[in-house]
């Protein structure tokens, strides 16, 4: 950085300081920034635990809601392997049937 550049930037340190030093010798001003400040940062404050309880909340509702659906996919589940058990015992029993059937066939073809 050359000279000109260096007293430049010095320049703008310098009016910037001066402009604050000035500001903030006015008691009003100093107190009205400090007064703006500490509302900016109770409204950040303010959003950050209404962000939380938002949050919260809707986690509390997904999480309620998940936990429905798998109790009703598990309800599910095991009216279907009900239904499948009932449905082979209802085919092993016809099988057993007509295997004592033939069975029978054969022994009375047997006798003759």
């Amino acid at each position: 950085m050359n000279n000109t550049g260096r007293f430049a930037l010095g320049a703008a340190i310098g009016l910037l300081v001066g402009s604050l030093v000035t500001y903030f010798s006015d008691g009003d001003k100093r107190k009205g920034f400090a007064k703006t400040v500490g509302e900016t940062a109770d409204k950040a404050k303010d959003s950050v635990v209404e962000g939380y309880y938002e949050a919260k909340s809707r986690y509390e509702m997904y999480r309620d809601k998940l936990k429905k659906n798998l109790s009703n996919a598990k309800d599910d589940a095991e009216d279907l392997i009900d239904d499948v058990k009932d449905k082979a015992k209802t085919a092993v029993d016809k099988g057993a049937d007509k295997a004592k059937e033939v069975a029978d066939k054969v022994a009375d073809k047997a006798k003759e």
